[in-house]
């Protein structure tokens, strides 16, 4: 079932068994993810557990259709179908508001959609790193030359990650700390999501600073990339064995 605003722009994807009878399918009223994708299994016995999700659809103008996809193509089974999302207080947003606030959302979530997928792929690298670090002792000594790129490529990392994600260490010893950029964005997001009445002043401004203090941030993430691509080529001129990430080279 492909749901669509009254642009006709997609906004969700929800899949529906395909067996005969009648068939139910539920949107919860939000938008698709855009955080990294994973396999990661939901804790339900958790009780602070909370499952990721998009942005609220604010009240207006919907669309929804039944799309198959038989030999890896897709077919409509249905017209679309339009319908109405209405707040319980019977409050909504003027058109113009609405249009606002849809733009803003979908702004929102492409920014998480890039934060949060540089947040992953730094992790990807840190990996990346420990096995090259692993290797200089499976290769000959000149591979210990390496041994400086890696540490100013963990230097690097520490001072980035404690901007990104905050101090850790003193969080975990239930010191008061800044949750870093990533936690500052999330609690934007939260709050303006979290509801269907518009997003506050405060939290526009908040989006704005966070927009202009990424840039610096994902420049450092781009050098890293870099300095793991220098270290991996000398590793593998060093004839090192293979490591996460990096395809050995063959004449």
């Amino acid at each position: 079932m492909v749901i669509s605003d009254e642009q006709n722009s997609e906004i969700r994807k929800i899949k529906i068994d395909f067996n005969k009878g009648m068939q139910q399918a539920i949107w919860d009223g939000r938008y698709e993810l855009t955080s990294p994708i994973n396999f990661n299994t939901p804790d339900f016995d958790n009780p602070y557990y909370e499952a990721d999700k998009g942005a609220m659809a604010v009240p207006g103008k919907y669309v929804a259709q039944i799309v198959k996809v038989v030999n890896d193509k897709p077919e409509n089974v249905t017209d679309k179908v339009a319908f109405t999302i209405k707040s319980l207080n019977n409050y909504a947003l003027s058109p113009k508001d609405q249009q606002k606030q849809n733009a803003l959302n979908k702004e929102i979530a492409e920014f998480r959609r890039v934060v949060l997928g540089s947040s992953d792929y730094l992790g990807h690298l840190k990996n990346r790193i420990k096995y090259l670090k692993a290797g200089l002792n499976q290769t000959n000594s000149n591979a210990l030359a390496l041994k400086k790129d890696i540490s100013d490529f963990e230097k690097l990392q520490t001072e980035l990650e404690l901007k990104l994600y905050g101090d850790g260490s003193l969080a975990g010893r239930e010191f008061e700390t800044s949750p870093g950029f990533v936690g500052d964005m999330e609690q934007m997001v939260y709050y303006t999501w979290a509801q269907t009445y518009g997003s506050t002043g405060d939290m526009e401004a908040k989006f704005v600073e966070l927009k202009n203090l990424f840039g610096t941030h994902y420049t450092k993430i781009k050098e890293l990339k870099t300095l793991t691509e220098q270290i991996e080529t000398k590793a593998e001129a060093l004839k090192m064995p293979a490591t996460y990430g990096r395809l050995p080279e063959w004449k």
